[in-house]
């Protein structure tokens, strides 16, 4: 598959050896220009790979894959105009004006069995609904695997 790469370069005894079914892109491709437009309230978010290396440890393949499996953290690239709309779900600043729950470059996590994934422009994508975004994240590296 073209514009997969392992995230780390360096010789790792843990690295698996098929990434066939990694769900993510290499993160040195840009993002597809133009993108798609979304439409209704959908979230359209670049999925980041996830860390193989902690400082100088490797993280071994079960550590990485259990992460993968729960959770997963991503870029929002664009949103419809429905999203974040539903009375339920609506969120307000100072002046009552109407805020997204995410805005165009920031790191959300959602759940891993949620997305509906495709290509675009050999770049890796996910679509979400509004909801099933669980939180933002102010830095995706800070992003740690918990003892589950």
């Amino acid at each position: 598959m073209t514009g997969l790469v392992k995230r780390q370069v360096a010789s790792n005894p843990f690295e698996p050896t098929n990434i066939a079914d990694e769900w993510y892109s290499a993160d040195e491709l840009p993002d597809p220009s133009p993108l798609p437009v979304v439409k209704g309230w959908k979230v359209l978010v670049r999925p980041l790979s996830p860390a193989k290396k902690i400082g100088n440890l490797w993280v071994p393949p079960n550590a990485v894959q259990r992460r993968e499996y729960v959770v997963t953290v991503g870029r929002v690239l664009a949103y419809g105009p429905l999203a974040w709309k539903r009375p339920d779900m609506a969120e307000f600043d100072e002046d009552d004006n109407w805020k997204p729950w995410a805005e165009v470059g920031d790191y959300v996590m959602y759940p891993k069995n949620s997305p509906r994934r495709f290509e675009y422009g050999k770049v890796k994508l996910i679509v979400l609904q509004d909801d099933e975004i669980i939180m933002t994240i102010p830095d995706p590296d800070k992003v740690k695997l918990g003892d589950y």
